[in-house]
C-alpha cells in the first residue's frame, strides 16, 4: 500500500494517542499523566506532519506525470481507509468534551482542539483526491464548473466522501495505446506471482501497480497466481499448480511465462520441481527473490517455539479474515532463513527445461524508502547490499541480468521494484523494465 498506508497508520496512531486522553480525567493528573499526554500528542504531530508532507509530494508527482489511475486508486485507499476513523474518532472526542463538562474543565481546549485536528485531517486526506481533480481538469476531462464544486466538496466533511463516490462513478480512464509494441510476438501468456505478506489486490491495490495494465495494453495475456499471503511455499505452489492449469484449458496455450517477486521465486521454483510442472513452465524470471535466504532472518530461529507460534496464530487469523486459505505464518516466515533455504536449494534443484534468469533491486541508503528505514540498516549489517528485505547477492539466480537501482542516493526498494508506489525514479520507468523483460522473452521464442 505504501505512503498512504504510512498516512493511514499515523492517523490511526493519533486515534490511540487521543484515546488516552478520557482515561486521564478520569484518574486526573497524578504521577505526571498530562506530561505524558502532552509529548505522545507531540510526538503524533510531528510523526502526522511527515506522513503528510510525504503524501503530499507524492501526489504531486502522480498530478505531474499524468498518472490519473493512481491517483484515483489512492484517493479511495485514504478516503475509505479513514471510514472507521471517523467513526471512533467523533465518539472517542464526544466522551473526552463530556468528561471535561462533567469535571467543571474548561470544555473551550477539548473543544477547539477537536475541531482544527479532525478539519486538519479532512484536508490532508484529500490530497490525492484534489490531485486527481485537478489533472482531470487539466486534461479537460470535466468542466470546469463541476471540477469547481468537486473542490468544494473535498473541504466539507461527509461531503468529501460522498464527492469522492460521484467521481468514482465516472470512467476516466487511459485511452488504449497504439501498439507500436504490438510485433513483441510473446508466444505464452505470463503469471504474476506476489510475495509474502500481500495478496494479489488489497483494497483495490493491485501488488504489481501499474505493470499488468501496462502490459495489457500491448496486447500481453497477463494472470496472476491467487496465492496466499502468508501461506507455506507448499501450499502455495498447489495453488499454483491449479492455477496454471486453468490458465492452459483457458489459453491452449501449452506453457506459461512465470515472473515472480521475492518469496513467490521461491513458490515457484518449488511448483517447477516438486509438483513436477517444469512440462507446464516456459521460462521463471524472479525480481529480488532471497533464494539462498536471509541471515537476519536466521534470528527467527532463536526465538522460543511457544511465542513465535502465538504471534504465528494471530497473524494467520487475520489473514484468514482477509482471505488466504490456508495461511501458515510460522512455517512460511521461518522459510526465509538462510538455513532453510540452503536446504531448499539442495533438495529442489533447477529443471533444464525451464529457462531461469534473475534481478535485484538495491537501496543506496537507509532512508531511500522510509518503511524499510529498521531492516535496510539490519540486513546491511548481516547480509550486506539489499533492497530493504533482500540482498543482492541472495537474489542471483539462473541467468542473472543485474541490479536496478537509481543514480543518485535513494535507489529502489523491495516494493518499488514492483511498481507499489506507481512513480518513476528519474529516468527508470518500471513498467518498461517488465515489458523489456517481456520483449527478451521473446526475442528467446517463449
Amino acid at each position: 500500500m505504501g505512503k498512504p498506508a504510512l498516512f493511514l497508520a499515523a492517523v490511526y496512531t493519533g486515534l490511540v494517542i487521543n484515546s488516552i486522553s478520557p482515561l486521564y480525567m478520569v484518574l486526573g493528573s497524578a504521577g505526571g499523566s498530562a506530561e505524558l499526554v502532552f509529548l505522545l500528542r507531540a510526538v503524533w504531530a510531528v510523526l502526522f506532519l511527515i506522513t503528510a508532507i510525504i503524501n503530499l509530494t507524492y501526489g504531486m508527482g502522480l498530478y505531474k506525470q499524468g498518472d490519473l489511475p493512481a491517483l484515483r486508486i489512492f484517493s479511495r485507499t485514504i478516503k475509505w481507509g479513514l471510514v472507521p476513523f471517523w467513526v471512533l474518532h467523533f465518539v472517542v472526542s464526544a466522551i473526552s468534551i463530556g468528561l471535561a463538562a462533567a469535571a467543571e474543565r474548561s470544555i473551550f481546549f477539548a473543544t477547539a482542539f477537536f475541531i482544527g485536528g479532525s478539519y486538519l485531517i479532512l484536508l490532508t486526506s484529500s490530497f490525492y483526491t484534489l490531485c486527481y481533480i485537478f489533472l482531470l481538469q487539466k486534461e479537460k476531462k470535466v468542466p470546469r464548473f463541476e471540477c469547481l464544486c468537486h473542490l468544494a466538496l473535498q473541504l466539507c466533511f461527509v461531503l468529501d466522501l460522498i464527492g469522492l463516490i460521484l467521481l468514482l462513478r465516472r470512467s476516466f480512464g487511459p485511452e488504449a495505446e497504439q501498439a507500436n509494441d504490438a510485433g513483441i510476438g510473446l508466444k505464452y501468456p505470463v503469471l504474476f506471482v506476489h510475495g509474502a505478506g500481500f495478496r494479489d489486490t488489497i483494497m483495490g491495490l493491485n501488488y504489481w501497480g501499474r505493470i499488468p495494465e501496462y502490459l495489457q495494453r500491448r496486447g500481453i495475456p497477463v494472470y496472476f497466481g491467487g496465492t496466499d499471503a502468508w501461506g507455506s511455499i507448499e501450499s502455495n505452489g498447489k495453488i499454483l499448480k491449479e492455477k496454471i492449469g486453468a490458465i492452459l484449458r483457458e489459453n491452449n496455450a501449452g506453457k506459461i511465462n512465470i515472473i515472480a517477486h521475492s518469496r513467490g521465486g521461491l513458490e515457484s521454483r518449488y511448483l517447477i520441481t516438486a509438483l513436477q510442472m517444469d512440462h507446464a513452465v516456459a521460462s521463471l524470471t524472479t525480481i529480488s527473490t532471497p533464494h539462498r535466504g536471509v541471515r537476519a532472518m536466521n534470528m527467527a530461529l532463536w526465538f522460543p517455539l511457544w511465542l513465535y507460534r502465538g504471534v504465528s496464530f494471530f497473524v494467520n487469523g487475520v489473514c484468514k479474515i482477509a482471505g488466504d486459505k490456508t495461511p501458515d505464518f510460522f512455517t512460511s516466515s521461518r522459510d526465509l532463513s538462510e538455513k532453510h533455504c540452503g536446504a531448499f536449494n539442495k533438495k529442489y534443484p533447477d529443471n533444464e527445461r525451464v529457462y531461469y534468469q534473475s534481478y535485484a533491486s538495491k537501496l543506496k541508503y537507509f532512508f531511500g524508502d522510509l518503511p524499510f528505514i529498521f531492516t535496510y540498516v539490519l540486513l546491511r549489517l548481516t547480509d550486506g547490499d539489499n533492497d530493504g528485505l533482500c540482498p543482492i547477492e541472495s537474489a542471483k539466480w539462473g541467468d542473472f541480468k543485474g541490479i536496478i537501482t537509481t543514480g543518485g542516493i535513494a535507489g529502489i526498494s523491495h516494493a518499488g521494484i514492483v511498481d507499489s508506489y506507481r512513480i518513476n525514479y528519474g529516468r527508470i520507468d518500471i513498467r518498461e523494465l517488465y515489458l523489456r523483460i517481456v520483449k527478451e522473452l521473446a526475442a528467446r521464442g517463449l
